[in-house]
């Protein structure tokens, strides 16, 4: 029993998120960490972004990984592959020391891979913490180039919103991705005013902190980003009306 409460306690973890505005900053910041020889997750929220920032980082004479959902899926198996071997459990691929993968929303699902620093841009509250779960995953690995899993969020100042393309700041094709605009403003707000994830005991204060006025009451966003905010949610309404609309009663 105490064995348990201690493997239990020893999962708890404070993660300090650092804030980065939209710009250069987030390419710079991975070329110095990779040339430190950390492993390096860059997440955007378009396959258009991902394949610039790639070509950026190509420009500064480092060669990321880059996964997106266009590829074929012969390719993809194959990248997917690539980084398991490199950053997984297992360390049967090339060095993880400096290797960098610049990815979409892939890289925060299913696929098993563990990074000293993750940079994302502003996406809802509970994709940034799915992302951040990369960082560390595997807690016995020895030897690491930083002293602490780092998290760089790249997103506006949620108190400077001057008009609608305040989240556009991050990207333009982000903005059409993650349609809500209010419910990331909340994210950049609440993970502001926390300063770190903490898990597991704060991770159900953060989504509520976003989540829990419902789709359809948008009175604490900013003017600016109201209108988008509710076309988002009347989007969101009538397909949950069509779906409804297809649904079977199967106890008839």
């Amino acid at each position: 029993r105490e064995t348990a409460v201690a493997t239990r306690a020893d999962r708890k973890r404070r993660l300090p998120i650092c804030a980065m505005p939209p710009g250069d900053d987030a390419l710079a910041h991975v070329a110095n960490m990779a040339g430190r020889g950390a492993a390096v997750a860059w997440i955007r929220n378009s396959v258009d972004d991902a394949i610039e920032a790639a070509e950026s980082l190509r420009a500064r004479g480092i060669e990321p990984v880059l996964l997106h959902a266009r590829f074929a899926m012969g390719d993809r198996l194959r990248i997917e592959e690539r980084v398991r071997n490199t950053l997984g459990k297992s360390e049967t691929g090339e060095s993880r020391g400096g290797f960098v993968v610049v990815g979409t929303q892939i890289l925060q699902e299913s696929l098993d891979y563990d990074v000293d620093v993750m940079v994302t841009d502003l996406a809802p509250i509970d994709l940034v913490i799915q992302r951040a779960g990369r960082l560390w995953r595997h807690t016995d690995r020895k030897g690491r180039p930083v002293k602490v899993p780092e998290l760089v969020v790249v997103m506006p100042d949620w108190k400077d919103v001057k008009d609608q393309d305040w989240y556009r700041q991050v990207s333009r094709r982000g903005g059409a991705v993650y349609t809500h605009h209010g419910v990331v403003w909340r994210t950049a707000k609440t993970l502001s005013e926390a300063g770190a994830i903490e898990t597991p005991g704060g991770v159900r204060h953060l989504i509520e902190s976003v989540y829990r006025r419902g789709d359809e009451d948008n009175d604490d966003v900013p003017a600016p980003l109201q209108r988008a905010s509710n076309s988002a949610v009347g989007d969101h309404m009538a397909q949950m009306a069509i779906a409804n609309g297809y649904l079977l009663d199967v106890r008839s």
